[in-house]
């Protein structure tokens, strides 16, 4: 029964452009199942080629190769794996796995093929007795080995899947007598169970043990005769295996404690990378909510102007326009601003933010003097009360003042301010023009005594020391405050409430606006609307503070991804860069592997899975520092700009859905981990088989 036939095969390497070498030309041969046959020829004869061609580890330029009656392509990755099971090769330089055991080397072929561990272990046992390795060395590295125990060894490793042909290429070339004869007649005993072909350029020994010769000179066959008769013995029929063995991921974890120190490398890479990660997303989690928070701790959150722009010229190229206060029926009718807020007369123009401020022989500045509608439940957050109580009425007697301006008069007056009196005092001119044209003159003389009765914790950002009354009170106050000389003219009770709401809408005293304030802070999320206010113009210190703030984070964001951006694609490139160092530092071992039937995913998966270890610890690592982490920054940020949470990493849920984003990053990791390993191997230059095991050397 002919096993191996071959017909016409022909083999030329190129040598420039328009030339090329011929290695191997027609060759035609067939072999019997079972023999010891010799191919031997001088050195560049071809005789190498051939078994390149046999084994499969070099593509024929021309040609055919049949194995048991079927024909061998070379576009199936597939059909070269089942090729292994009939197939058995013993390498010139062995081509064992260093740094492995003996039985590991030889149970190998049977781990690939989906064998377990047991039975392969079993199996080699038994191959490496046949073969005369003593049990002590079983457990050795093949390292450690003499080069005459290494020949048995990979000879135990090529039997192990019970091949139907076993090649050897020079089996003997580095060798002593003693171990030459005893290999040698291994192989012989071999070849009654089964085809043995080896490459030889030893004559003398061949024809001692071979039952055929083959010579070949210039890629050509010149001889073919059979030279001793064999005596066939009864061969067990071939096993297969169906299933997956774990020898993948043990192959990568050896790998990756032989590389420790790269790996390491790589884990710090991940590590910072995922660390970074998991921040910024904790800040695009966080941001929105701690950004809602912190713009609401502003005691005057929901107070503002509102005005209305008048054209004033329009060119068609310029338009000119002037802020007027609106007409009051028009604002009273609108339902949506009626809703929300309290409207009122501003009273800036006469008694403005600004005023004089003092306590004792202190000046401040720098405090702002601020309304608020009233300090009942409801019109105001009492949460953010951090020291002493809210005024009992809206008077004006009493004041809230803020953190910044607590710490301010507590530096330049060396005492808690808490409970001390200070004067405010402003003085206004007021002209009114009758029909004659004649100047009416009022002073508004604002001179109060007020206690500071509490503290509030406000946003520091771009906030000012403020201090709080209540607007009720000043609206009473000047209900009661009488212009002498209007009043005089007109014979009639005139104040100066009376004279800014009768004032005209476009009148300096008008303020050119009404003031807005919230009848209910818990209405503050609605002043975001910009379509509340429809053609009127809304001015708000609290809100502009909060628009800053919100367009602050999402800059500092949009600069976070970036810099998020350029940390992934650098922690990739470290990641494709140890990925091809690692493979190209491998590539016999990836050969020999690929010769012992693993196949292309098999390999790629040993660079994954080794990987994915350095992933799975830095994500480990990552999720140890990124909390305690999160907790400094939220501090640091918390100290400056009084906001607080901004970092909140959804471990547990993210947009409401339970543990989204740590499958997320386990999900992530394993794809770019696996598409960073891929891409580097996937487009490393490929070569035949013969060259990969060649490599390294």
């Amino acid at each position: 029964m002919k096993t191996l036939i071959i017909k016409g095969l022909s083999k030329y390497f190129p040598i420039n452009k328009n030339q090329s070498f011929t290695a191997l030309n027609n060759i035609n041969l067939s072999f019997d199942d079972i023999g010891f046959v010799a191919i031997i020829g001088k050195s560049g004869s071809g005789k190498t080629t051939l078994l390149n061609m046999i084994s499969r580890f070099d593509k024929p330029s021309k040609g055919e190769i049949y194995l048991n009656k079927k024909k061998y392509t070379y576009k199936s990755k597939t059909d070269y794996v089942f090729y292994r099971d009939d197939v058995g090769l013993v390498a010139q330089q062995y081509n064992l796995v260093p740094d492995r055991t003996v039985i590991y080397n030889v149970s190998l072929p049977l781990l690939i093929s989906g064998c377990s561990k047991t039975k392969a272990i079993t199996k080699a046992t038994k191959l490496l007795e046949y073969v005369g390795i003593p049990i002590e060395l079983y457990s050795e590295n093949v390292n450690k080995l003499s080069g005459g125990e290494a020949q048995r060894v990979a000879i135990a490793r090529a039997l192990i899947r019970n091949p139907k042909i076993i090649l050897c290429d020079e089996p003997t070339g580095a060798l002593d007598s003693i171990n030459l004869k005893r290999v040698m007649s291994l192989l012989s005993s071999i070849s009654k169970i089964r085809l043995v072909i080896m490459v030889s350029h030893n004559l003398q020994l061949v024809k001692q043990f071979c039952n055929r010769i083959i010579e070949i000179s210039d890629g050509k066959i010149i001889n073919d005769y059979s030279n001793l008769k064999i005596e066939r013995e009864i061969v067990n029929s071939n096993e297969k295996y169906k299933g997956h063995s774990n020898w993948i991921s043990r192959f990568s974890l050896k790998n990756y404690k032989r590389r420790i120190k790269r790996n390491m490398f790589v884990v710090a890479s991940l590590s910072i990378s995922m660390i970074i990660t998991n921040l910024v997303v904790g800040f695009i989690n966080g941001k929105d909510e701690a950004i809602k928070n912190a713009t609401y701790e502003q005691l005057d959150f929901g107070y503002g102007s509102i005005s209305k722009d008048e054209i004033v010229s329009d060119t068609g190229f310029i338009k000119l326009t002037k802020s007027i206060r609106p007409n009051i029926n028009d604002l009273i009718s609108d339902a949506k601003i009626t809703k929300l807020f309290n409207i009122c007369p501003n009273f800036s123009a006469i008694l403005p933010q600004n005023i004089k401020i003092s306590a004792g022989d202190k000046e401040f500045n720098e405090l702002s003097y601020t309304p608020v509608y009233s300090f009942e439940d409801g019109y105001i957050d009492n949460t953010l009360l951090s020291i002493g109580r809210f005024p009992n009425k809206d008077s004006l007697n009493e004041v809230i003042i803020n953190k910044k301006s607590y710490d301010m008069m507590t530096d330049l007056l060396n005492y808690n301010p808490l409970n001390e009196y200070l004067h405010l005092y402003h003085k206004f001119e007021s002209v009114y023009i009758n029909e004659y044209e004649e100047e009416i003159v009022d002073y508004f003389e604002f001179d109060c005594i007020c206690q500071i009765v509490g503290v509030v914790n406000e946003l520091d950002y771009l906030n000012s020391p403020k201090v709080y009354y209540s607007y009720l009170g000043l609206e009473s106050f000047l209900q009661d405050y009488v212009l002498l000389n209007l009043s005089t003219y007109y014979d009639s009770k005139i104040t100066w409430f009376d004279r800014v709401i009768d004032a005209e809408d476009y009148s300096i005293i008008s303020s050119y606006s009404y003031h807005l304030f919230l009848k209910d802070y818990r209405y503050r999320n609605q002043l975001f609307d910009d379509s509340i206010f429809g053609d009127y113009s809304f001015n708000s210190t609290s809100l502009i503070i909060a628009n800053s703030l919100i367009g602050f984070m999402n800059a500092a964001e949009y600069a976070l991804f970036l810099f998020l951006a350029i940390g992934v694609v650098g922690t990739l490139l470290i990641l494709m860069i140890i990925s091809f160092t690692n493979y190209s530092e491998d590539r016999k071992i990836s050969a020999v592997l690929s010769s012992l039937g693993a196949k292309n995913s098999d390999i790629e998966n040993i660079y994954i899975n080794e990987n994915l270890y350095s992933g799975f610890i830095s994500l480990f690592i990552s999720l140890l520092i990124s909390y305690p982490l999160s907790l400094l920054i939220n501090h640091v940020i918390f100290k400056y700009i009084n906001v607080n949470n901004v970092i909140s990493i959804p471990y547990l849920s993210f947009y409401n859905n339970p543990l989204f984003y740590p499958l997320l990053i386990v999900t992530s990791i394993c794809f770019l981990i696996s598409l960073a390993t891929l891409i580097p191997i996937k487009f490393s230059k490929k070569r035949s088989l013969s060259l990969e095991l060649k490599a390294n050397d």
